[in-house]
């Protein structure tokens, strides 16, 4: 009988260049915009990048998403599915509650320490009503002590989210990467224009992680975050990411 790996760590992806996300076929980096098909990077792609075996990884998801806010100009947007993906596999927070489904989706919690000047707020051009949550403060509190790594460039997260993360609604978190690809026209041989999609640079990845088969050498690069570049063959400056693995607490 075949044994699946227990995941004991989380993988960790900062894009500090727009990301094109490999497709199923060698060299196809198209994405399609739709809420079934949301940008996520496939774990064959990330066996194959590290040289691990299948099944070591799980897809990678969009954990915080880069959004234009009044907060500090740029603020970052997590959702609730994700977090309580993370909850269940006794990740980071298994101490701690999941949080509550929103009834509304232009609600938003956010940080009890975070200073609001009015009773709005506005990301992405669209104006949301805010709610302060002592259970979401202390899970970013939670988050930033025990899971995100201490390497740069993935400490600038341990403040940010604390400081400048909103919780927002399963649908809106899907339209929010949506509207925030970036659309690169690209000529085909055959002379006709096609878009390329890319996520956005800062925007952080994470996938569940079998450290037990990782070799002590690739260990350590993914400790001291390893900088990899994801589908730049063209050599045009996109899809550089930094990788690092941070071990779940037993």
């Amino acid at each position: 009988m075949e044994v699946n790996p227990v995941p004991d760590s989380a993988l960790f992806i900062y894009t500090e260049t727009p990301l094109r996300i490999p497709g199923e076929r060698l060299g196809a980096y198209r994405l399609v915009s739709r809420k079934e098909n949301l940008p996520n990077i496939p774990s064959s792609f990330l066996t194959r990048c590290l040289s691990v075996p299948e099944k070591t990884i799980s897809d990678a998801e969009i954990f915080l998403l880069p959004v234009r806010s009044l907060i500090g100009g740029i603020a970052y947007a997590i959702t609730r599915r994700i977090l309580d993906k993370l909850i269940q596999m006794e990740f980071f927070f298994s101490e701690l509650e999941e949080t509550k489904e929103m009834e509304d989706e232009n609600e938003v919690l956010v940080c009890n320490n975070l200073s609001l000047a009015t009773d709005s707020l506005l990301v992405e051009d669209i104006l949301l009503k805010p709610r302060k949550s002592e259970q979401f403060s202390k899970l970013c509190e939670t988050v930033s002590k025990t899971a995100l790594p201490q390497k740069e460039p993935f400490s600038f997260f341990k403040e940010t989210i604390r400081q400048n993360t909103i919780l927002v609604s399963d649908p809106f978190f899907e339209y929010l990467i949506i509207r925030s690809l970036i659309l690169v026209p690209r000529l085909t041989p055959n002379r006709k224009i096609e878009y390329e999609e890319f996520v956005p640079q800062n925007t952080l990845f994470v996938s569940s992680l079998d450290s037990s088969v990782l070799d002590e050498q690739l260990k350590m690069e993914l400790q001291n975050s390893k900088l990899v570049a994801f589908g730049a063959s063209q050599n045009d400056g996109f899809g550089l990411c930094h990788l690092t693995a941070s071990r779940r607490n037993e």
